[in-house]
């Protein structure tokens, strides 16, 4: 269902108060001008000069959002990149061969952690890695065309602007979803991903109290 137009003006006031107590979804009554270079503002919620906290929102189709936990409160700081940033993932390592990129300084452990999964008789293929705070937008708008709700895509897929994938030093290992946990290759990680500075984001029980993704790996740098 398509959630109900509020008057943008309403928003405006409600935002500026810190007394946001809308629906779900909210029409922005603006296009959205954020780009993908453009950094996060915050990374927790803000209080208002009555105290009360300030509802996180993402914009998604001109439709304002509120992020519930356990996001809100875990924006990613993701740095302004350029293209020059990023090295392409040779395609024998990627699933389907897909082109897939990764930040530069990513880039070198990563071969190295999968060469070495190699020789242990593990295949690690990567199935995602950067990707920007506009195509996680434009990856929303495709499941709410396809009749998907805001709620329900949260579940499984981090709000624009919380996703890890946007500094380019994450990876996602196919399969991408809970069989991972069960596979040869996710024991291999368990054991030795830390010495090429790889660490597993949300394990069973993480910090974030995010749901556990055992096939998203993120390299945090020696």
């Amino acid at each position: 269902m398509r959630p109900l137009l509020q008057p943008a003006r309403l928003l405006a006031g409600a935002i500026i108060a810190g007394l946001l107590t809308v629906s779900p979804a909210v029409h922005a009554g603006q296009s959205d001008q954020t780009t993908p270079a453009d950094p996060v503002a915050t990374k927790h919620h803000t209080a208002s000069p009555t105290g009360a906290p300030v509802l996180e929102t993402v914009v998604i189709d001109g439709f304002y959002y509120i992020v519930p936990a356990p996001w809100a409160g875990n924006k990613i700081e993701a740095p302004a990149l350029s293209s020059d940033s990023f090295r392409q993932v040779p395609t024998e390592h990627t699933y389907n061969r897909t082109n897939i990129y990764v930040h530069s300084i990513a880039l070198p452990p990563l071969l190295a952690m999968l060469d070495r999964a190699h020789e242990d008789g593990v295949e690690l293929l990567v199935e995602s890695g950067y990707r920007s705070k506009r195509y996680q937008r434009t990856i929303f708008k495709r499941m709410m065309a396809q009749g998907r709700v805001f709620t329900d895509i949260i579940r499984y897929v981090a709000p624009p602007g919380y996703s890890q994938h946007a500094l380019g030093t994450a990876v996602d290992f196919h399969p991408s979803n809970w069989r991972f946990a069960d596979t040869r290759a996710y024991a291999w990680l368990q054991e030795n991903a830390a010495a090429f500075s790889f660490k597993e984001t949300y394990s069973r029980s993480n910090k974030h109290n995010m749901p556990w993704e055992a096939w998203h790996w993120n390299y945090y740098g020696e």
